[in-house]
């Protein structure tokens, strides 16, 4: 509550590169946080008893494949489609990062971009109905959602879908 807080006092007025740029910290020092909390608390850098995210980890974790290797792979193991996307980021992520360990940390940095992408998304569809001021809190206040950063630490896939979800309702007000 104190950082939050803390940063509402800094995005106060100011640009929204400014206050894009206090959430990816928040995010990111947030989601790194709570990393630590499960490591020290759960013996599990991914949380208490985790499923859904330790499923996506045990694939990803396959960085020795292809990437049609990676998809096969998917398919022999009939991986549902909602499940896919989060495997196919894992394992990009991991083979990116080098190792699954490495890219288990590499994913809190992307999952602390996509949640401020989400956030520029939010500004520039609230800036269609709203006034700037309006628009720049809605986006600070959607970035700085715990759950987000929950869901960063963990490992799972909605902030990913969230993501891509406002992307989409963008362009479709735009559209319309």
């Amino acid at each position: 509550a104190v950082i939050v807080y803390f940063c509402s006092l800094v995005y106060s007025n100011r640009s929204i590169s400014t206050t894009l740029f206090i959430i990816f910290l928040f995010q990111l020092s947030a989601g790194f946080g709570l990393r630590y909390f499960n490591v020290e608390y759960f013996g599990d850098p991914l949380g208490y008893k985790p499923m859904d995210s330790l499923f996506y980890h045990r694939f990803a974790s396959h960085t020795g494949l292809s990437f049609s290797s990676f998809i096969n792979y998917l398919f022999s193991h009939n991986v549902m489609m909602d499940d896919m996307g989060q495997n196919i980021i894992e394992f990009l992520v991991y083979q990116a990062a080098g190792s699954p360990e490495a890219g288990m940390n590499w994913l809190v940095f992307v999952n602390s971009l996509a949640i401020t992408l989400t956030c520029y998304f939010v500004y520039r569809t609230a800036m269609r109905f709203f006034e700037q001021k309006v628009a720049m809190f809605m986006a600070f206040f959607w970035g700085m959602e715990l759950f987000a950063v929950y869901v960063s630490a963990a490992g799972l896939k909605e902030n990913f879908m969230v993501m891509f979800i406002v992307i989409a309702l963008f362009y479709t007000v735009k559209l319309n």
